[in-house]
């Protein structure tokens, strides 16, 4: 995984291995607060391909109507 991100152009890699926890890593991993920081550092950059939702399909989710 380190290489696909690595070779996919991925500015910043990070590989923790828990040895001890063999098939429930992702407890610690998803326990751990720098995941979550580390997550937030990034940003993927605008490629042109994303499909861009039309002004009149956007609503706000919980606002009241007038």
């Amino acid at each position: 995984m380190v290489r696909a991100l690595e070779k996919a152009g991925a500015p910043e890699v990070e590989f923790t291995r828990y040895p001890d926890l063999m098939h429930d890593s992702w407890t610690a991993a998803y326990g751990n607060i720098e995941v979550y920081k580390w997550m937030l550092r990034h940003k993927r950059d605008v490629r042109g391909d994303e499909k861009v939702v039309p002004e009149e399909n956007k609503v706000v989710v919980g606002s009241e109507s007038t």
